[in-house]
């Protein structure tokens, strides 16, 4: 899309400037996401709520020509069901498609229309793929996603905070590229 080629196009002027870059790890599972994601997850689950784990969706065609995003998503996702408390019922959709292409699925709203069939009547939302807050989460999420799931008998809707400013997240992003710094020979 416009912001990947963007950035593309940013780093490439970048590194013709002459501006030294340095690529710093992605962190699906890391420590301080998860614990950061745990704590804003946990305090909303009570007996019978439904938890959906919502990620941006991709192209299947990027999938296809390797991109680990699905594997990513995948390892945050069994990196918190290890958290819920037993007999939590989880699930993971695929927000923000855009145009006529195979995307990743299933996608959110037919998710939750499926978890209201079955009787949902409680459902959190933890948007997995976003670190911080945005209109994907603010407006797709808490504003339409809400009212899609009450108008289809959900009683209580709750959508899980991203990690953004938490402490334990600020630590593990700061830590990693401290560990890139450190391997460049950088000071900080």
């Amino acid at each position: 899309g416009y912001v990947q080629g963007r950035s593309r196009a940013e780093t490439r002027a970048a590194r013709k400037a002459g501006v030294e870059l340095r690529d710093v790890p992605s962190f699906p599972d890391a420590p301080g996401y998860i614990e950061a994601m745990a704590a804003r997850l946990l305090p909303l689950i009570e007996a019978d709520t439904r938890v959906l784990f919502s990620a941006h969706g991709l192209p299947m065609r990027t999938i296809d020509r390797g991109d680990p995003y699905l594997d990513e998503v995948g390892r945050t996702v069994t990196a918190l069901r290890r958290l819920l408390p037993a007999g939590t019922v989880a699930s993971l959709a695929f927000q923000s498609r855009v145009g006529r292409m195979v995307w990743t699925g299933p996608n959110v709203v037919a998710e939750v229309e499926r978890l209201a069939r079955e009787g949902a009547r409680r459902l959190v939302v933890v948007p997995i793929s976003f670190v911080c807050e945005n209109l994907e989460t603010v407006h797709e999420l808490d504003l339409e996603l809400a009212e899609h799931a009450r108008s289809l008998g959900i009683e209580s809707f709750a959508r899980v905070p991203t990690p953004g400013c938490h402490p334990a997240f600020v630590r593990e992003l700061a830590d990693r590229v401290r560990a890139v710094a450190d391997s460049a020979g950088w000071e900080l």
